[in-house]
């Protein structure tokens, strides 16, 4: 028998769960929104986008039905498949079953927005499983399950696109297993033009090495992601993108993360760029070597609002020192810093055009560590310079922008409007 929960605690949730009042992007402009200060901000589509192989083999799943799995494997040998959930339609938690490891893909299409999400409790492949390689998973709207929201073990070349996660009770709401687990690195995993929110726990996760002497997965993608409302009262445990280590090709670019314990936490070499990272509860960007040494890394473009303590908290404790650069970042009313560098490793850092706002260090650290400051831009700072970085500088001047509407007067996000963009742009510094 379960029991209530008593009336202290379900007060507590209630109080942490915001208000996620719906909103929708504009025709023209079609995304994933997000209400934010009261508006609603859009993060737009970018390609590619979905398109459905012509001459594919078209299975149509209606509800209550049950896919059979033998003819999609049958029909993959020859061909790519397609299997077409009913638009608004509700289904159970889906297996994907593919045991075909032929050319073809197979697309599971769950409509999206315009046509009307298909509803599903859960999108797995099994545990302990061979690899599923080359799936689409696409328009779905992936919700109530009582574990994980997309769960995959392994697999080359998938794809996760323009779905909607949200209210899963599993943690994390998207999963790509440790290769260390699986006993598989998988190969081109993507994750783009999805909306991840409200989830106790992890939003996104991606598993690694966990600290064994291998490379994990290679060639991964996240891209143009909304996450937000990953959440817990009991734990730290809810970032909102989570790149674990000795990943190989890493690309983390163009997503927005809110309201999140750390925002992007990141262990793997690779390129993170034009992230947007508001109101965290620790750093914007978490980086360590906990698990495995993190080689280069270079972060371009990025911008963190309001994080509770650094906005970039770089550690590193091992002996391969990393070679980090970063160019054309900005942070704005960090709790503590806006760079934090922490290392024993003596890492090589390049900074360019690097502006911190209104908080009490712009740039702070303790340990050894090769810095070139190129360039930076400070204002309201309690202090510019302090411990690592004391007698570098000086930083030019900038204007604090007006941060209320981080999406501008358009209501998108990346464009030109956008204020963080204009005060942390590549001028600056220069």
């Amino acid at each position: 028998m379960r029991l209530p929960l008593p009336l202290p605690l379900l007060l507590l949730l209630a109080a942490c769960r915001p208000s996620l009042d719906p909103c929708v992007c504009p025709a023209e402009n079609p995304g994933h929104a997000v209400v934010y200060e009261g508006s609603c901000a859009c993060l737009p589509f970018v390609q590619p986008q979905f398109n459905e192989p012509g001459g594919a083999e078209v299975f149509d799943l209606a509800e209550g039905d049950e896919l059979d799995w033998a003819a999609v494997n049958d029909a993959l040998a020859d061909n790519h498949v397609v299997v077409r959930f009913t638009p608004g339609g509700r289904y159970p938690r889906f297996t994907v079953r593919r045991t075909d490891d032929g050319p073809y893909r197979l697309h599971l299409d769950g409509g999206g927005e315009e046509a009307g999400r298909a509803v599903v409790a859960g999108i797995l492949t099994p545990y302990d499983s061979d690899p599923t390689h080359r799936v689409t998973v696409r328009g779905f709207e992936v919700t109530g399950s009582r574990d994980k929201g997309i769960y995959w073990e392994s697999g080359d070349d998938v794809v996760i696109e323009d779905v909607e996660v949200h209210d899963n009770r599993g943690s994390p709401a998207v999963h790509l297993q440790y290769s260390s687990r699986s006993g598989y690195p998988s190969t081109n995993f993507t994750v783009r033009n999805s909306h991840i929110y409200d989830q106790h726990g992890e939003c996104l996760y991606i598993g690694g090495s966990e600290g064994e002497d291998a490379d994990s997965h290679v060639r991964l993608r996240i891209e143009n992601n909304l996450v937000h409302d990953c959440r817990t009262p009991w734990s730290t445990q809810d970032d909102a993108i989570n790149v674990k280590d000795r990943l190989v090709d890493v690309v983390v670019r163009r997503n927005v993360v809110l309201r999140s314990d750390w925002g992007i936490e990141v262990a793997s070499s690779g390129l993170y760029s034009e992230n947007l990272v508001l109101d965290t509860r620790r750093e914007g960007f978490q980086v360590s070597d906990y698990f495995s040494p993190i080689g280069s890394m270079t972060f371009l473009d990025n911008a963190v609002i309001r994080p509770g303590h650094d906005g970039f908290h770089l550690e590193t404790s091992r002996a391969e020192a990393p070679d980090i650069r970063f160019a054309r970042n900005s942070v704005f009313s960090a709790g503590e810093a806006g760079l934090l560098l922490a290392t024993d490793a003596g890492a090589e850092v390049e900074i360019e055009d690097f502006a911190v706002v209104d908080s009490p260090a712009a740039f702070d650290g303790w340990g050894e560590a090769q810095i070139t400051l190129w360039s930076c831009a400070t204002e309201g700072n309690d202090a510019d310079f302090a411990r690592l970085f004391e007698g570098l500088g000086p930083c030019n001047p900038t204007t604090a922008p007006d941060l209320s509407q981080p999406a501008g007067d358009d209501g998108l996000f990346f464009t030109e409007d956008d204020p963080w963009r204009i005060a942390g742009g590549a001028t600056l510094g220069r």
